[in-house]
């Protein structure tokens, strides 16, 4: 092999170059991947930039600037570097949520300290996915997740008085949830999916269950205490036990019951990942006192959730088993199937009921038992823990919450009758209602000022109008379609995932009946939600079942 020329350079494309530095292997062709001198390439970039420079400097510009060039589209088309970087930032936008939910760090510093770099990390993530627009315009759903932000931006519009920095806020966590969580990335394989909703699910795991500690703790020691944030409607943050019911650490008990649901899916996906005796003795335990908590929450929603989650999961598994059974004994198996799932998802719902009156038995035959005089929950006794009790009784001004829920509902509908086609905007729900329904229950209940209906669907309906409440619908029926029309034919290795990321998107779905969860309420359960429908749309599509993915052990 003969010497190279003074910074001979070979490159993967035929550059303008190879016509002046020279090559002295004759098996070499401009083609070639090294050089023949150093037989590596960015030892040849740099020598070519310092031949450029002193043989050709009219051209060294132009040639500095081709290669920066190609150095920054490479950076860019990247795709391991840039999939490693949004998970840092999916674990950045999970701790922010997390700080917002729990009442120990609820309006303190530390949550702006996490906000200003997730926020500047999802924005430049955002621009560079925009940079290559081309490799995402196919992806599931992308016209109505752009139409529900356009409807958004509508709605904000046209209630400019309303405009406030939690509007632009929450416009901005919608982008990161659409175009970051849920969009399809054809760069990321099933193995990334594996391995990222492992790591979020850890922590949301350990979250849950250092908040469900201190919970437990606050509920033994009778702690309670509850105050009103000014900034926030009169939003009533409590911790401990506070109007007959144990709302802990949580910002709401209601939110605390659907995060224990959630991460007892994921206690039992570590179980069967793992296989380590030890470590299925401790989630098993955690479920335990998890089902404990939603029982002392006394959350119907945490256990319409409960249902949800054991229903759904045993639905999943009963019909896959039948795909194949055709005929009148197939049709058998189908309504025995349905009616097990039916009976297992009632049972599942009322357990933490049934955990409740029996701690509530206890409790009371142990008052009667010490002192007939006593009763549970009395301060004069501090000996005795507290009876689960939210009647109207248990406490001044706490209405049953059924019927308020209720209530809720239709000041949201009377909302939508007055500003049909394009809302009032989430944050101009209140002000709105105290300007037009002075009598309506959200402002006129004589306890709080209810800035959310308690339920996303008439959230989006009231805030954004019919044509974003359609949009909405519209986006729902195609993920389901997509969901129970291909979870049935995935193989062996990809079940386990999809099942797991759409139980806890049905379960979740189901719970924002009765709370908000997917949109306007920024939780845990709301990164959790778009960022396992989003696996779940990929995993089960047709495309992705072409790409050649790692086994999941």
């Amino acid at each position: 092999m003969g010497e190279g020329g003074t910074g001979g350079v070979c490159c993967r494309k035929r550059h303008w170059f190879h016509r002046f530095l020279s090559v002295r292997d004759s098996r070499k062709t401009p083609h070639a991947h090294r050089c023949a001198v150093c037989r590596d390439v960015r030892k040849c970039q740099k020598a070519f930039r310092k031949a450029a420079r002193r043989r050709f400097p009219a051209r060294r510009t132009e040639c500095t600037n081709r290669m920066r060039g190609q150095e920054n589209m490479k950076i860019l088309s990247n795709s391991a570097l840039r999939l490693r970087i949004e998970t840092v930032f999916k674990v950045l936008l999970l701790l922010y949520t997390m700080l917002g939910a729990c009442n120990l760090t609820y309006g303190t510093p530390i949550i702006s300290v996490v906000m200003y770099p997730t926020f500047l990390l999802g924005g430049l993530l955002i621009l560079w996915r925009l940079l290559l627009a081309k490799q995402f315009l196919r992806s599931t759903g992308l016209p109505l997740l752009i139409l529900l932000l356009l409807s958004y931006l509508l709605s904000t519009a046209m209630n400019i008085a309303y405009l406030s920095t939690t509007t632009v806020s929450t416009f901005i966590l919608w982008c990161f949830y659409f175009l970051l969580l849920f969009l399809e990335d054809p760069a990321r394989t099933e193995t990334d999916m594996v391995r990222e909703m492992r790591l979020m699910a850890a922590l949301y795991l350990v979250y849950v269950t250092v908040l469900l500690i201190i919970s437990l703790v606050m509920f033994f020691t009778d702690y309670s205490y509850v105050y009103r944030d000014p900034d926030n409607a009169s939003y009533e943050v409590a911790s401990g036990f506070f109007a007959g019911r144990l709302w802990g650490a949580f910002q709401d008990p209601n939110l605390g019951a659907i995060l224990c649901c959630i991460a007892a899916v994921f206690s039992v996906y570590f179980m069967w990942y793992r296989k380590n005796v030890v470590l299925t003795v401790l989630l098993c335990a955690n479920i335990a006192v998890m089902e404990f908590y939603i029982a002392l929450s006394d959350s119907r929603n945490g256990m319409v959730a409960a249902g949800c989650v054991a229903g759904v999961t045993l639905f999943f598994l009963l019909f896959r088993k039948l795909r194949g059974e055709k005929g009148g004994k197939g049709v058998l198996k189908r309504i025995g199937s349905l009616v097990i799932v039916g009976v297992v998802a009632l049972a599942s719902a009322y357990l933490p009921r049934a955990i409740q009156n029996g701690y509530n038995a206890i409790v009371r035959s142990a008052a009667s038992d010490s002192n007939p005089n006593i009763t549970p929950g009395n301060k004069s006794d501090t000996k005795l823990p507290p009876v689960i009790d939210r009647s109207p009784n248990a406490s001044a001004g706490n209405k049953d919450r059924g019927s308020q829920r209720i209530e809720v509902w239709e000041s949201g509908l009377q909302i939508t009758k007055l500003r049909p086609l394009y809302g009032v905007s989430f944050e101009g729900i209140v002000p709105f209602a105290k300007e037009y329904l002075p009598d309506t229950y959200i402002i006129s209940n004589g306890n709080w000022e209810f800035n959310t209906l308690d339920n996303d669907y008439l959230n989006v309906l009231a805030a954004q109008g019919i044509p974003g409440f359609i949009i909405m619908i519209a986006l729902v029926g195609l993920c389901a379609v997509r969901l129970l029309k291909n979870i049935w034919h995935c193989d062996g290795e990809t079940f386990p995932l999809a099942l797991v990321c759409s139980v806890i998107v049905v379960s979740l779905a189901v719970s924002a009946l009765f709370q908000g969860t997917m949109f306007y309420q920024q939780t845990p359960n709301t990164v959790i939600f778009w960022l396992l429908l989003g696996m779940a749309i990929q995993l089960l599509s047709k495309k992705q079942a072409a790409v050649a993915g790692e086994a999941i052990v």
